[in-house]
């Protein structure tokens, strides 16, 4: 039986223990996990952490075997609430914390081969690399969100729905709607 895995986004305040949780599951599953700072990572190229040093050191974590890190592996990046677009409008100065890193971590969570130094380490152009597929790794991610409680509150009181509520009026209000135009 093929087992898949589903990431997690665990959301609470600083200080509640989001870590603690990530790592005692790892130690009582005995799980290899890395946990990195969302707030270092930049794009490739960039002074700073790329998301492939992540999968670096969680391979690091699993002593160099590939197949465990492949297989068995987390990696938890704290602070994912920090990580967004810097600006809105379209700018000659580059973003290297922002939208790149965002679709660099998309691209990990969704399964990708990561190339990464042989030797551990930051990887060097002319080096060896290995390649380490993501598919199977399970990503955690946490964050404060500070202010979402008082957005969720301001959409149940404006009467919009979150989440897995459906509001049937409001559904066929909306097929209706489309149907006609």
């Amino acid at each position: 039986m093929v087992q898949k895995k589903s990431n997690l986004l665990l959301i609470g305040p600083t200080g509640t223990g989001k870590i603690f949780l990530a790592e005692t599951i790892a130690l009582l599953t005995d799980l290899p996990i890395h946990i990195e700072d969302a707030t270092t990572l930049t794009e490739a190229g960039y002074v700073g952490d790329s998301v492939e040093d992540m999968i670096q050191g969680l391979v690091d974590k699993c002593g160099g075997d590939i197949a465990l890190a492949e297989s068995k592996g987390i990696v938890f990046i704290d602070e994912i609430d920090k990580l967004r677009k810097r600006c809105d409008s379209a700018s000659l100065n580059r973003d290297p914390a922002g939208e790149g890193v965002q679709s660099a971590l998309l691209k990990l969570r969704e399964g990708t081969d990561v190339r990464i130094s042989t030797t551990g380490g930051k990887k060097q152009s002319g080096n060896p690399t290995n390649i380490v597929n993501t598919s199977n790794i399970l990503f955690i991610t946490s964050g404060a969100f500070e202010g979402i409680e008082e957005l969720v509150k301001g959409e149940c009181q404006s009467g919009t729905k979150a989440g897995f509520i459906i509001d049937k009026e409001a559904t066929e209000k909306k097929k209706t709607t489309q149907k006609s135009c």
